[in-house]
């Protein structure tokens, strides 16, 4: 469906490979840097800080919606100034190890790898930062009715598994939004402006 492909695309970014392996590579950044510090805060959370309540009065949940309204305008506005910055150079691929998006060829009948500009990896990065803080955003509300529906009617074993599976999620995707927007940090500070790398 044309419309869902159009709406999912800034989860492209996910799909770019830069480098081998897992350790040397963009997966290492998007997936296994995230689990490492997502487990770390996780384990904060629940041993160190005593488990708080995400949606009671320490309005943990209201404090985060609102930095990650802010870091969805910060993405949004880093997205438009890399979309329309004027340098020729941006439009070459990455140097040392180019990056690639597979994109389906009717001609070929099969997934093609295409290689992805400076430019449209930096806009892809910063696409897919600004969808995962606006769902959060977005998904928080959501979050504190349901937690507030279930927290009588609930199984209590089921309801405290998925309380906590809901909670280590949104410890990784902290994590991940964090350690991706160093990465595009990154980009637009060194790699981006010099036409060398």
């Amino acid at each position: 469906m044309w419309f869902l492909r159009q709406l999912l695309s800034p989860f492209n970014y996910l799909f770019v490979e830069v480098g081998s392996g897992w350790l040397r590579s963009k997966r290492f950044i998007d997936i296994v840097a995230p689990t490492i510090l997502g487990t770390i805060l996780f384990f904060i959370h629940w041993f160190l800080l005593g488990n708080p309540d995400f949606f009671g009065t320490t309005q943990f949940a209201e404090r985060f919606s609102k930095f990650f309204e802010l870091l969805a305008a910060f993405f949004i506005a880093a997205l438009a100034a890399v979309a329309s910055m004027e340098r020729k150079f941006l439009d070459q691929p990455l140097r040392g190890e180019p990056a690639q998006l597979s994109r389906w060829s009717n001609d070929a009948g099969r997934l093609v790898p295409k290689m992805v500009s400076r430019r449209q990896f930096v806009c892809y990065l910063f696409a897919y930062l600004s969808a995962i803080a606006l769902l959060i955003v977005f998904a928080l509300p959501f979050c504190e009715f349901f937690v507030s529906a279930c927290d009588e009617k609930c199984n209590a074993c089921g309801y405290k598994l998925l309380w906590i599976v809901g909670r280590y999620c949104f410890f990784w995707l902290l994590a991940n939004i964090f350690i991706v927007s160093l990465y595009g940090i990154y980009f637009l500070s060194d790699r981006i402006q010099d036409d060398s790398v």
